[in-house]
């Protein structure tokens, strides 16, 4: 669960009321592994830059250990794999399939990755 500030919360929903829907936090770049959390609430925006800038996107985690820490949100570079949807740098890469990452292209082309589960 995570609050977001008022900014982010006009970016990604709008007028839309944030609230219980989910945000997606990349917790692993290099391996693009999203981590699903649910957003709780909305707070005032921070202007960590001084009052004369604008407002940065912002998530708020409380951690298990009752410490709490706000996360700076910027936008990947990268494009998102049509088939997993995940930010990846190899999307583009493969001629046969460029919407896809290299991950989902063993899986649609290749003997595809290791399961563990059905």
């Amino acid at each position: 669960m995570v609050t977001i500030n008022a900014a982010l919360a006009r970016k990604l929903y709008g007028a839309t009321d944030p609230i219980g829907r989910r945000l997606s936090v990349c917790t692993d770049p290099a391996a693009g592994k999203p981590h699903w959390v649910t957003i709780v609430g909305v707070t005032g925006d921070i202007r960590a830059d001084g009052l004369g800038e604008p407002p940065q996107d912002a998530v708020h985690f409380t951690l298990g250990s009752k410490d709490e820490m706000w996360v700076q949100v910027t936008p990947s570079a990268h494009h998102k794999c049509a088939r997993c949807w995940h930010l990846r740098e190899d999307v583009g890469s493969h001629a046969k399939h460029p919407e896809l990452c290299g991950r989902c292209v063993s899986n649609v082309d290749g003997d595809g990755e290791p399961r563990q589960f059905a």
